[in-house]
């Protein structure tokens, strides 16, 4: 009677922490081979053949777990691991949960969100708003398929997101980062700059976003403002690359639209002080040596805009993508170099089950930039690949 009754306690015990914490393991597993071909000006013709993990999608390993708490509150984490298959090792510098790591509550009043994770016009992540509804590559599809169109922005640290209710369709969401990263920044950076007389208020990069989407049948609309806070100091004459470089902002629109046969996208930025030149070999902005007639050795900025325009295709044999998208910004200098970018990309899945599809990927892309009307620098990259996904 004793056992009996001991073993009951246990099994009742077991059963209420099932229901209490509910905990997942899931991920992606891709791996395939790519070919990429890059011209550069003045420096010739490259090409590499690779084995290559996450070309696709990121290779990843998911823990996540919710506690309900009742009256409509509830607490969930969700730690998202990511590793490069071809040789184990992880990935975004190292981190153990690099991709995403963030502690969610959530109320009838809306989601806190608290950790690493996304921005909302990142293209990763839980919180991409932008290019999930503006972009029909969505962040992924590695090298030249969806890398260097949009204003660079990345997952950050000691990130806080707020997403309200949906309301007639409108969803409302906030973003900001107390300190972009915490691992790849220079430890010396802050002892170094505080040591300089002449030392600015600001000692990390931050970021802060404003989004709103509004869904309504197969119509799905998408706008964000955000900025990167960048470190403040003044010059004093010391070699600092990122010196004085101004925060980066911009505006982002994406538009979607199922028309059952076909799902169209179009996104729209405009930025200010971005710092994304669109080559994939060197994707900073620099000044213009008119001595060299080449990139100078310091980083600069520019203003401009950014468009894409693509289409997604449901066939009996997987789907189809295809893609467009062109860039033009300004450098702020005396100069006003320009920096165009111009990149079409077609993509194909193909479902052997739920769980498993296969891909091919084909992207011409070129970047150049002129100062004074003459052309001092321009990459031509032609991508091919091909891959195996596997979702647990």
């Amino acid at each position: 009677m004793k056992k009996t009754l001991i073993a009951l306690a246990a099994a009742t015990l077991a059963s209420t922490s099932a229901l209490a914490a509910q905990v997942t393991i899931s991920g992606i597993v891709d791996a395939g081979f790519a070919y990429n071909n890059v011209n550069r000006m003045n420096e010739g013709t490259s090409e590499d053949f690779t084995l290559d993990s996450g070309n696709h999608n990121g290779s990843r390993f998911i823990f996540s777990g919710t506690e309900d708490l009742g009256n409509g509150y509830a607490v969930s984490f969700y730690l998202e691991n990511g590793f490069s298959l071809d040789d184990g090792n992880n990935g975004q510098n190292g981190r153990l949960f690099g991709r995403e790591a963030r502690m969610s509550f959530e109320t009838p009043y809306g989601t806190m969100s608290f950790g690493r994770m996304g921005s909302l016009t990142s293209g990763l992540g839980t919180y991409d708003i932008f290019q999930y509804w503006g972009d029909t590559f969505d962040g992924g599809w590695a090298y030249a398929m969806d890398l260097g169109n949009w204003f660079a922005r990345d997952r950050y640290d000691n990130m806080l997101t707020l997403v309200t209710p949906k309301v007639a369709g409108f969803t409302g969401y906030f973003q900001y980062s107390f300190g972009t990263d915490n691992v790849s920044e220079d430890e010396k950076t802050e002892e170094i700059y505080n040591a300089d007389s002449n030392i600015g208020e600001r000692t990390k990069q931050r970021y802060a976003a404003l989004g709103l989407t509004y869904e309504n049948g197969p119509l799905r609309t998408v706008l964000v403002l955000d900025t990167i806070l960048r470190k403040h100091w003044n010059t004093d004459g010391t070699p600092y690359v990122d010196r004085d470089l101004d925060d980066a902002q911009a505006v982002s629109l994406g538009i979607g639209y199922d028309f059952d046969f076909m799902t169209i996208t179009f996104g729209a930025q405009y930025g200010k002080n971005e710092d994304q030149s669109f080559f994939l070999s060197d994707s900073t902005i620099q000044t213009y040596d008119a001595a060299a007639g080449t990139r100078s050795a310091y980083n600069a900025t520019a203003d401009g805009y950014t468009l894409g325009l693509g289409a997604s295709f449901p066939l009996p044999c997987g789907t189809f993508h295809a893609a467009a998208y062109y860039g033009d910004v300004e450098v702020n200098d005396s100069v006003g170099e320009k920096y165009k970018n111009f990149n079409i990309v077609l993509g194909h899945e193909y479902p052997f089950s739920k769980h498993t599809f296969s891909y091919v990927g084909l992207a011409y892309k070129q970047a150049w930039a002129k100062a004074e009307g003459n052309k001092f620098d321009e990459e031509r990259t032609f991508t091919g690949m091909v891959g195996l996904v596997h979702k647990f």
